[in-house]
């Protein structure tokens, strides 16, 4: 009896733990830094009928990093991060790469100085093929609901121009004056999924292809499998012990 009794809370256990699989591979995913650091998260914006673009701050949203900027200066330092209440806003410029191939670099600062201007400053950069007119027409040509993806360009897979790509840089700043800067760039492969969220895009940090070639188990997916390993138990039980309702 008490083999048949392990056995169904086996079935159980795999079903419980399958779920949780599920759940953190939906909120796992990074991009690399070229210091082994990592940043994650991703940010909600809009466009106007001018064709500007705006973050939105009514939104929660988050970019997070896990560098610590200028530690020797530091004993305590805080990883940077992006959000919808730091944000002094989004900037964008239209660039050209080093073969002459024309790119767009997408740039959102945090706000963290203190009143005498003194502190440290981040920046988040996405570099990606086209310019801005061509970046504001494809997000207005994506049906509601769809997503799209675009690869970051980056410097070890070139595309870009040095200190002018994908990446994150950290300034020092003395009574606002540069007293310091460092540059970590985003590593490939990395990618910006977009899905227009009626009125909105959302805009998620990835290194993870929309369709990769060989696609790994989805949320959805895993939870399906849950709910069936956990029936699979319950009708196991039932079969071993007919008294139960």
């Amino acid at each position: 009896m008490k083999t048949r009794s392990t056995s169904a809370y086996l079935l159980l256990c795999l079903a419980i733990c399958t779920l949780t699989v599920g759940a953190l591979r939906a909120n796992a995913d990074t991009v690399g830094l070229s210091n082994g650091a990592t940043v994650y998260g991703g940010t909600v914006f809009s466009i106007n009928n001018a064709g500007f673009i705006s973050v939105d701050t009514a939104v929660a949203w988050a970019f997070h990093s896990t560098t610590n900027p200028f530690p020797s200066s530091h004993p305590t330092p805080t990883p940077p991060s992006w959000t919808n209440t730091n944000i002094l806003g989004p900037s964008f410029a239209d660039l050209t790469g080093p073969s002459g191939q024309q790119y767009m670099i997408f740039t959102l600062t945090n706000n963290t100085l203190d009143f005498n201007g003194t502190g440290i400053q981040s920046q988040l950069s996405f570099a990606v093929s086209g310019t801005f007119s061509q970046f504001v027409a494809m997000l207005n040509s994506l049906p509601v609901g769809q997503s799209t993806q675009l690869t970051l360009l980056t410097v070890d897979q070139g595309g870009c121009l040095t200190r002018l790509c994908s990446g994150e840089t950290d300034s020092m700043v003395l009574n606002s004056t540069l007293t310091g800067q460092q540059v970590e760039n985003i590593v490939g492969p990395a990618f910006l999924t977009i899905t227009n969220d009626p009125g909105l895009y959302d805009a998620t940090l990835t290194s993870t292809p929309l369709n990769p070639t060989t696609p790994a188990p989805e949320p959805a997916s895993l939870l399906l499998l849950g709910i069936g390993l956990t029936g699979m138990g319950v009708f196991r039980r039932k079969r071993q012990n007919p008294g139960l309702t």
